[in-house]
């Protein structure tokens, strides 16, 4: 029989009792539990610290070995409570260190709070989040999926093609890139969306709002998708 998540997650805490006594998590070693976690809504977690410390029995140090393998044997997510952080918003479980060389972060953070992908995208217009998530005014990086169907449904343009720095290809300075959108729209806000991010190298997209009372959404099967020659030519024919 296939078991839902809530009656998983259920067992799991009962497992969790039997080997420690504990109903809830104790902070020490069981930090959080939940269902949901980055691009797995049904999976079942449980974080905690699983060091083996010198001040516990042989017999607790061999009951908490065996409930990590009870646990992974139920289908749970055994994790280190160092390595993920919730969304402040929906709860999900979110990944916040790397574990390879091309891992991205999928949560900005928005006046202090850890703030997820899916969030962001239905619940900010770009130029907000811009504002919220900027060190330098007007200007913020992205590293997540779909930011670039995201700022273009809200009339935001792209600027030139595929930039890169880092250690390898092109060394394009970003500071270089928003001071030439801006000798032709000063107050322009700027986005730059990561194509590629690895250790040594990002690839790089680069998108301007030249209005900012131009921010709506748009129908992308209408023509709504500009770049920045289709915005030229458009503001030429309005002159």
């Amino acid at each position: 029989m296939t078991l839902t998540p809530e009656h998983r997650y259920t067992k799991m805490w009962r497992l969790i009792k039997d080997a420690t006594g504990w109903d809830a998590p104790d902070g020490e070693i069981i930090y959080d539990s939940g269902v949901g976690m980055e691009n797995e809504p049904e999976a079942v977690w449980v974080s905690g610290n699983w060091s083996t410390r010198p001040e516990w029995s042989p017999d607790f140090a061999r009951r908490i070995e065996l409930l990590g393998e009870a646990l992974e044997g139920l289908g749970v997510e055994v994790l280190w409570y160092d390595e993920y952080i919730r969304c402040d918003r929906c709860q999900k479980l979110l990944r916040k260190v790397d574990d390879s060389a091309f891992w991205r972060p999928q949560f900005h953070v928005l006046d202090g709070n850890t703030v997820c992908r899916e969030c962001i995208l239905s619940d900010y217009a770009p130029l907000e989040f811009v504002r919220r998530n900027s060190r330098i005014p007007d200007t913020a990086g992205f590293l997540f999926d779909d930011a670039e169907n995201w700022l273009r449904r809200h009339s935001w343009i792209k600027f030139g093609e595929d930039y890169q720095t880092g250690w390898h290809g092109r060394g394009d300075n970003p500071d270089d890139i928003v001071a030439t959108i801006r000798q032709k729209y000063p107050d322009a806000p700027v986005a730059m969306v990561s194509e590629d991010h690895s250790t040594f190298q990002t690839a790089y997209n680069v998108y301007y709002l030249a209005d900012r009372d131009d921010e709506i959404e748009v129908d992308e099967s209408e023509g709504g998708v500009m770049d920045e020659t289709m915005h030229d030519e458009t503001a030429e024919s309005n002159g």
